[in-house]
């Protein structure tokens, strides 16, 4: 019974291990799972009366939340009624994004299931409808007198690809990694605009960087923002920089501390920020956010009842504590804007998940697993397996919603970029949910949407004219990489992972991530001479087959030091903060030689 039950939300109650075994998973592991899943469950043995909710549950839902129509192929929806109810006449409304509403009267409908649970027989019947534009519609159905919705996502089967056909490489550098006379010892968005620059000069395509979005000074790491909506003010560009220049890894509360000096001091416009936001009236309730950890702290769960709930009003807050974050995003917005007119693209990275303490987690409690983090079996690898400490979305209240938070998060990550690298790609199918306090072996893997997540990426991307990437490494089911290949999402190719697979034409090809060693410490591992084997293997990449090359900057001049290495915390290295051995000033007079030495 727990088996089944389990399989009805989307549980999985074993898998395949690295080694192509079957785990089977700890019995109060997938209990918890299903608990955080609002399975009506206290105890194992109620899996039998749970089942039986469950199922009558289904039935009572008369339309799926979410519906995915791919291009003209538009079967219709299923409805699904009790037998008594499913042969009357239906009344329907089609309310299409752009505000038109249609009236109309379905064809006959066509019976696709019928089944009886607990004493009452209920028909699915496939609903026509008519020709829809690509968009966000909701579909409206009387049942007597009660009007029942779902999400129509009308969306191309494939995402937004350059028409150009042309092979195409870049430079990689953290943004945080950057530094200039012009910053305060951090990079900037004028650093990232000055490395474009310089990558135009010589004949690059676009410089791809690490996300840059919100995170706690405290906790540095770009893939455990505080939220995935907005930016990071430690990288504005003041213009009135104090002269701080790194000497070693970046004091990153430090650097905040110098940094909002200089924020505060910069001119304000009140009338650019009203239309600002008109654009983007969620950046108050960020800044309020903001503005309140300032006073309570970031444990928002200790916050007053009132205010730990998920809202905060103009009385909560100090209003000049909300103007300064709110004049942060702006300005943040604004010095992204003027890196459209670089010549070069910027290719970004959507993380997985967000801090369980940030304003995201804050805002929409119902949507996060506050008891289970998200992370990955042991493999190879991790023979632990790996715990990345941030709250799941919870599948099912993100499709009751219409998946409204992700479409936020999708369409901020590709605002500016012309390419975004979707992390993890296989949590748009499957993610792996550890239970707070169990061990990440004990861990049980909860299946998404995969279907509606695709249909959303590639609306947003055909929207943004932003390519999809989806980082697919490491032991990834065949199904995620036939569904990116269905959808039009680039793989990742990494020689250092793979030195004797072949080289996908339809991939972006590396020598590393940020996540492994550079390629000098990868040539040390194997007992080769860095120099003539990094000629080697770029010169490789770059007449290989890929359509798209990345280049870590830092591997040109040999760098040694990784700036992550997984599965450490901070107490036992110092993750995410090492600058970039040289200035852009020196980056820009040594740069010419080494690149003009690699056939291209």
């Amino acid at each position: 019974m727990l088996r089944k039950l389990a399989n009805s939300f989307g549980v999985h109650t074993r898998y395949l291990d690295v080694d192509g075994n079957l785990t089977v998973c700890n019995p109060e592991s997938v209990l918890s799972v299903l608990q955080s899943l609002g399975a009506p469950i206290a105890r194992l043995d109620d899996a039998g009366d749970a089942l039986r909710q469950r199922r009558e549950a289904l039935c009572r839902r008369i339309l799926p939340p979410v519906v995915p129509l791919w291009d003209d192929n538009i079967p219709g929806v299923r409805i699904t009624l009790p037998a008594v109810l499913a042969s009357r006449h239906l009344r329907a409304k089609l309310y299409l994004e752009n505000g038109e509403v249609r009236d109309w009267t379905p064809n006959a409908r066509t019976v696709v299931r019928s089944r009886e649970v607990e004493g009452t027989r209920y028909l699915t019947t496939r609903l026509p409808l008519p020709t829809l534009p690509l968009g966000y519609h909701r579909l409206a159905v009387d049942i007597n007198g009660v009007e029942h919705e779902t999400l129509l996502v009308r969306a191309p089967t494939r995402s937004f690809r350059d028409a150009s056909k042309r092979r195409r490489w870049g430079l990689f550098a953290p943004l945080y990694a950057l530094h200039s006379r012009d910053s305060s010892g951090v990079g900037n968005f004028a650093d990232l605009e000055r490395l474009m620059r310089l990558t135009k000069r010589h004949g690059g395509d676009f410089v791809s960087t690490l996300p840059f979005l919100a995170s706690f000074p405290e906790e540095p790491s770009p893939y455990s923002p505080l939220s995935r909506l907005f930016w990071n003010e430690l990288y504005i560009d003041t213009g009135n920089p104090a002269g701080v220049h790194p000497g070693g890894l970046l004091d990153v509360e430090a650097l905040v501390d110098t940094k909002r000096s200089e924020l505060e001091a910069m001119p304000r416009d009140r009338a650019t920020l009203d239309l600002f936001l008109e654009r983007f009236p969620l950046v108050l309730d960020y800044a309020r956010f903001r503005a309140f950890t300032a006073t309570h702290g970031a444990e928002w769960t200790r916050w007053p009842e009132s205010q730990s709930s998920g809202v905060l009003v103009e009385g909560d807050v100090d209003d000049d504590e909300v103007l300064y974050h709110l004049y942060n995003q702006l300005r943040a917005d604004s010095q992204l804007q003027t890196l459209r007119g670089t010549g070069v693209g910027l290719y970004l990275d959507l993380p997985l998940g967000v801090h369980r303490r940030g304003y995201d987690a804050w805002r929409e409690q119902t949507l996060f697993a506050g008891k289970v983090d998200v992370g990955a079996p042991p493999d190879a690898a991790f023979s632990g397996g790996q715990n990345w400490s941030t709250p799941p979305v919870l599948p099912h209240k993100s499709r009751e919603q219409g998946h409204r938070y992700l479409r936020l998060a999708f369409r901020h990550g590709m605002r500016y970029a012309s390419m975004l690298r979707i992390d993890h790609i296989m949590g748009l199918h499957r993610q792996f949910w550890i239970p707070r306090g169990a061990a990440v072996a004990d861990g049980v893997y909860v299946r998404y949407p995969a279907d509606e997540l695709y249909a959303i990426l590639n609306l947003e991307s055909m929207r943004a004219h932003c390519e999809l990437i989806g980082e697919n490494l490491g032991i990834v089911p065949e199904v995620v990489n036939a569904a990116m290949r269905q959808h039009g999402l680039r793989g990742l190719h990494v020689l250092q992972l793979t030195p004797d697979a072949p080289v996908p034409k339809d991939s972006v090809a590396s020598l590393n991530t940020h996540d492994t060693a550079t390629f000098a410490g990868y040539a040390a591992e194997t007992g080769r001479d860095p120099k003539r084997a990094l000629h080697t293997a770029l010169t490789q990449l770059m007449n290989g087959p890929a359509d798209i090359v990345n280049v870590a900057l830092e591997d040109l001049w040999l760098e040694s030091e990784p700036h992550n290495v997984p599965g450490t915390t901070s107490t036992e290295r110092p993750n995410w903060r090492r600058p970039l051995r040289y200035s852009l000033e020196e980056v820009e007079s040594k740069i010419g030689v080494i690149l003009d030495s690699f056939e291209r």
